[in-house]
């Protein structure tokens, strides 16, 4: 079910207002990724509200790199802490989830997430990484 909205959203980093008509289509498209991890930050809001969001490489499916980020909204502390505890930079998990694209960008919201292992290996995947996405790491600040 389609709604219209008319209204301003503000970004509250950059204070850029966006104005006018927007078609809202709530749908259930998914995506899935192989995903390798760079930099992952969490947030507590002045509402209290916790976020985790995650930056790093996918691939599509001939092996292609390209910019992925994750949203998290957790809503507990033990739910956020599991996140943080399993979301590790470096690492290489299988991501699927429902997404958005702005400007080129994929965002996958909540998504879920398991082990490449034993459907793939990891060993491989991070060659893959290596060799087409040395390009795309250099735009990371990568912090051990």
């Amino acid at each position: 079910m389609t709604e219209n909205i008319n209204g301003h959203l503000t970004n509250m980093d950059s204070g850029e207002v966006f104005s006018g008509d927007f078609c809202l289509f709530p749908n259930d498209f998914q995506l899935e990724t192989i995903m390798k991890i760079m930099v992952v930050n969490d947030y507590v809001h002045p509402d209290s509200s916790m976020q985790v969001s995650v930056d790093g490489l996918g691939l599509d499916c001939v092996g292609g790199v390209f910019q992925v980020n994750l949203e998290y909204t957790p809503r507990t502390v033990e739910e956020r802490d599991k996140l943080l505890q399993d979301l590790k930079v470096r690492r290489i998990l299988s991501m699927k989830g429902r997404y958005g694209m702005t400007d080129g960008e994929v965002t996958i919201y909540d998504a879920v997430y398991r082990s490449v292992e034993p459907y793939d290996s990891e060993e491989e995947l991070q060659e893959v990484f290596r060799i087409n996405g040395k390009e795309w790491e250099k735009r990371f600040t990568v912090v051990k």
